[in-house]
C-alpha cells in the first residue's frame, strides 16, 4: 500500500524540489550560447508574445513589483526584443510587444530549456508521469487563485 501525503507533506516536498529544479534550469540557461538572457526574460517574452500587456499588468499577473518588471523589460527593449506601443484605449500607457527577433529567440531558447527539463525527468515511470499530469495542472489552478502579495511583502 502506498503512503498517503497530506497538503503539508506535498508543500514540503515542493519547497525542497523547486529550488533544485530552478538551479538546474538556471545553470543550463547560463550554459547556452546566447548572450545574457535569463529564464525570467524568456518566460516574460513568451507571455507577452501571446498577450501584449503593460508593465503593470505583468507585475500584477506575476505577483512581483512594478520596479522589478520595469527593470527586466527595459533590458529587453534595449536589446530590440520588446517594443513599447501606445495603448489604443489609453494613450498614457504603453503595451509591451515582442519583436520578431524576440519571438525567434524565445522559441529557440524555450525549446532548448524544455528539452533540458524533459531530460531531467526522463527517468520517471509512466505512473509518475501520469500523476504529474494530474498534479501540475491542479497546482497551477490553485496558485492562480491565490491573491497576490501586498507591495510590502514583495522583495
Amino acid at each position: 500500500m502506498s503512503e498517503t501525503w497530506d497538503a503539508h507533506r506535498v508543500a514540503n516536498e515542493l519547497l525542497e524540489s523547486i529550488p533544485r529544479l530552478n538551479r538546474a534550469i538556471f545553470l543550463f540557461t547560463h550554459s547556452l550560447e546566447d548572450d545574457d538572457i535569463t529564464i525570467r526574460q524568456i518566460f516574460t517574452l513568451d507571455a507577452l508574445r501571446e498577450n501584449p500587456m503593460t508593465a503593470s499588468e505583468i507585475a500584477r499577473r506575476r505577483n512581483v513589483s512594478l520596479q522589478s518588471v520595469s527593470s527586466l523589460t527595459q533590458g529587453l527593449v534595449e536589446r530590440g526584443l520588446l517594443t513599447r506601443v501606445r495603448k489604443p484605449d489609453d494613450r498614457r500607457q504603453y503595451l509591451l510587444q515582442v519583436t520578431d527577433a524576440g519571438v525567434e529567440l524565445t522559441e529557440r531558447i524555450k525549446s532548448e530549456v524544455v528539452d533540458h527539463a524533459a531530460s531531467l525527468i526522463s527517468g520517471m515511470t509512466d505512473e509518475e508521469l501520469a500523476a504529474a499530469s494530474v498534479f501540475l495542472p491542479a497546482l497551477q489552478r490553485q496558485t492562480a487563485l491565490s491573491p497576490p502579495p501586498s507591495d510590502a511583502s514583495c522583495p
